[in-house]
């Protein structure tokens, strides 16, 4: 008796990968990207902090960064796909919409020489540490 109950709860989840079944479940609108935030890695060397973004099909234009103190701010927007008047979409799994994310460096940045790159849907920043915060050398004098 209790496995068919497992069956249908698991028949029943795996519908939740369809967000319009997940509208119909909470009622109203779904932001799918409040579902799926773009992904991050950060690394960190000697001299910069490096933060790549998986961005497929956002257009270079529409991502903004900015440094604010220790944050980096990540703004896109993926614009969703238009379907002609007779198209019906069969099946539509591709989140689209706005974000906007705060990722917290752990120095201070020199901003002047931050960078960016992006290609084949994925952002590079490279955040050089600023000069005050980078480790020196003293040398020890006698006497």
């Amino acid at each position: 008796m209790f496995f068919p109950i497992l069956g249908a709860l698991s028949r029943d989840l795996g519908d939740l990968q369809d967000f319009r079944h997940i509208e119909q479940v909470f009622g109203g609108q779904v932001d799918p990207w409040k579902f799926r935030r773009p992904v991050i890695n950060m690394h960190q060397d000697d001299e910069s902090a490096i933060v790549v973004v998986e961005l497929p099909g956002v257009l270079r234009e529409n991502i903004k960064l900015a440094v604010e103190g220790v944050n980096l701010l990540i703004e896109s927007e993926l614009k969703a796909t238009e379907l002609g008047e007779e198209d019906v979409w069969l099946r539509q799994e591709r989140t689209y919409g706005t974000f906007k994310r705060h990722v917290r460096i752990p120095f201070e940045v020199d901003v002047d020489k931050v960078a960016a790159a992006y290609e084949n849907g994925v952002l590079t920043v490279t955040l050089p540490r600023s000069e005050s915060t980078l480790p020196r050398t003293i040398e020890v004098k006698s006497g």
